[in-house]
């Protein structure tokens, strides 16, 4: 599944009535418009699913190995009658012939943040994705215990390299969060590559 799902020609009734579907089994924070044209955003808290609607569009997004944001479209899909389940695919990994490198970034704590932001990039030689595909045989991490995530942390270790910056708190108070975001990025980003 794509990190992102929309759903075309919902009516603001429709929507409404999604929005209730969704409140029925999950807590969910309405946030403040942040573009032209967005008629409501918010987010479903503790499953990192966030929901945009748009002038007959509603976007989901989450990690594509999200079981709760694939289960959650697939019944909405079923529950509304929205038919585009067969739109929702699974893309294998693509790697191209003068791909040497693969490269994950990712952060954690920039939600609600009550302090740091932890931002990490892996960079995998091509030759080692296998490996490292294998030792993570399951692709929701959030369904690992805490010390097989370090187990396989331990193991994967000698297949790539890993890079970490760390956004202070005092940063976060002082800058936008997502400008503050993306110049550590590319910070992080610099570090990788360079």
């Amino acid at each position: 599944m794509k990190p992102f799902h929309t759903f075309r020609n919902i009516s603001p009734s429709v929507y409404e009535e999604i929005k209730k579907f969704v409140k029925l089994r999950y807590e969910i924070q309405v946030s403040a418009k942040t573009s032209p044209g967005l008629e409501e955003q918010f987010d479903i808290l503790n499953e990192s699913i966030k929901v945009h609607y748009t002038k007959e569009k509603l976007l989901f997004q989450s990690s594509p190995t999200n079981k709760t944001y694939v289960k959650l479209v697939s019944d909405i899909d079923n529950k509304f009658s929205l038919n585009s389940l067969d739109k929702i695919e699974q893309n294998p990994l693509t790697i191209l012939s003068d791909m040497k490198y693969f490269v994950g970034c990712d952060e954690s704590g920039a939600g609600e943040t009550f302090g740091s932001i932890f931002l990490g990039c892996v960079v995998v030689d091509i030759e080692n994705l296998k490996n490292v595909q294998q030792i993570f045989d399951n692709p929701n991490i959030k369904e690992l215990e805490e010390h097989e995530i370090l187990d396989k942390y331990d193991k994967i270790k000698k297949y790539c390299e890993i890079f970490e910056n760390k956004c202070e708190v005092l940063e976060i108070d002082e800058t936008n969060k997502n400008t503050l975001l993306d110049q550590k990025y590319e910070e992080l980003i610099g570090n990788a590559i360079s």
